[in-house]
């Protein structure tokens, strides 16, 4: 497997799980799926849809993020790079427009966008 695409492990719920002295499948069976998907989600292979999310949340008696279930850190590089790309158009975008506020400013003869200044 390319390194790009190994799963990130989920090594908080793991954590927690073990700090309880809980298997796999107890834990299974107290939020009702299966030992498969709890190791999937302690290995990054697949998420916890909301249903499941809430369920360990209340079992845990902690929020999604204390638990690493917060979709920010089980992001598939491709979006990751995706995000990334997005952040640095924008960014780019905002300081152009603020490079031209600052001209707009010591010249007020410049037209564009003066019909927002009503």
């Amino acid at each position: 497997m390319p390194e790009a695409s190994k799963p990130t492990p989920n090594r908080k719920l793991r954590y927690e799980r073990e700090r309880r002295c809980w298997s796999q499948q107890e834990l299974a069976d107290m939020v009702g799926t299966t030992p498969l998907n709890v190791g999937r989600w302690e290995r990054g292979v697949t998420s916890p849809n909301p249903y499941f999310r809430q369920k360990l949340c209340e079992l845990f008696e902690k929020n999604a993020q204390q638990l690493g279930l917060v979709l920010e850190n089980i992001v598939d590089p491709k979006v990751k790079s995706k995000k990334a790309s997005l952040e640095r158009y924008f960014s780019s975008i905002q300081m152009i427009f603020s490079e031209w506020e600052e001209k707009r400013e010591k010249d007020a003869s410049l037209p564009f966008l003066s019909f927002l200044q009503t």
